[in-house]
Formats: structure tokens, C-alpha cells, sequence
């Protein structure tokens, strides 16, 4: 298995510490691979895309993310995603259906989900991809928007805040 090469690009996006075991054992995953893991780090927006572009898989390590825009931009592309749960991202990443989750600060679970996305055959590998993409299609259905606008204006009428007064 050694130097085997993945059939997907699979990005590893955040802020990693140097030494740390998560690097460690992500070095060690990386080593088995002649290519298709890369490390970015933190990463701004202007290089979304490009990671994006050809990334079979995104893992986001964050202990707590508030609804992260990196999420929502890999589902819409079609790219599972890996990350933590009770950090907001479960809210976002169904387990085996459209990413992976490991237990917030647990290493030997992330990677068992770095594993278990390794081990995926092509057709779960599209299954997955598919899933995420419709993930992201539900989002944004015409329903969430219009009854986010019928709770500011239930809030805006409680409040008794006129049109003239905004």
C-alpha cells in the first residue's frame, strides 16, 4: 500500500501545531500516499477555489466553528467534508452520508474518519459527493429564506419597530 496514489486530492485545511500527534499521525497517513494530500493551514478566501477545485474531501479540525463558510463552500462543490462534532459543523455534516465525524478533541477519532474516508470504494466515494452537494441544494430551497424574513417580521412586529423608525 505504501505509495499508492489516492483517486481524489484530499485537502487538510486549519491550523495545525508543529509537533503535535495530529501532524504526527497526519504525516504518517500522508507517507502511505505518492500524492493527493496536501496541508494548507489557515487558509483565506481568495484560496478557496483553487483548494476547491479538485478536492475529493475537506477536513476541518476545528474545536468550535460558528457555521463555517468553508463547509458550505466544499458541499456545494460536491466535496464530503470531515470535522468535528459538537463544534457546530455536525449541524452541517451527516456521519457516512455526506462527510465524517470525529469526536471534538479526540485524535484517535479523527482518524479513524480520516480511515474510514480513505476506505470508501469510488461508487460510496460519488454516493458521498452527491450527498453533499444535495446538502448544500437544501440550503438554499426558497422555504428557509422565507420563513427567516416571517421571523424578522414577527420580531420586528413584537418589538412595534415601524418601517419609519428603522
Amino acid at each position: 500500500l505504501l505509495g499508492r496514489k489516492l483517486p481524489v486530492q484530499f485537502e487538510i485545511a486549519g491550523r495545525l501545531l508543529d509537533p503535535s500527534p495530529l501532524r504526527n499521525h497526519l504525516e504518517e497517513i500522508r507517507s502511505r500516499y505518492s500524492s493527493g494530500i496536501d496541508f494548507h493551514g489557515p487558509i483565506n478566501h481568495a484560496t478557496v477555489n483553487n483548494i476547491l477545485k479538485n478536492t475529493g474531501c475537506l477536513v476541518i479540525p476545528s474545536r468550535v466553528d460558528n457555521y463555517p463558510n468553508i463547509c458550505l463552500e466544499a458541499q456545494a462543490r460536491g466535496c464530503p467534508v470531515i470535522a468535528s462534532n459538537d463544534s457546530s459543523l455536525d449541524e452541517m455534516v451527516t456521519e457516512g452520508k455526506n462527510g465524517f465525524l470525529f469526536k471534538n478533541g479526540s485524535l484517535g477519532s479523527l482518524v479513524k474518519a480520516l480511515r474510514n474516508f480513505l476506505d470508501l470504494s469510488e461508487r460510496a466515494l460519488l454516493r458521498m459527493s452527491e450527498a453533499a452537494q444535495e446538502t448544500d441544494n437544501h440550503r438554499r430551497l426558497e422555504k428557509p429564506v422565507s420563513d427567516l424574513v416571517s421571523l424578522y417580521e414577527e420580531a420586528i412586529g413584537h418589538f412595534g419597530i415601524s418601517p419609519s423608525s428603522r
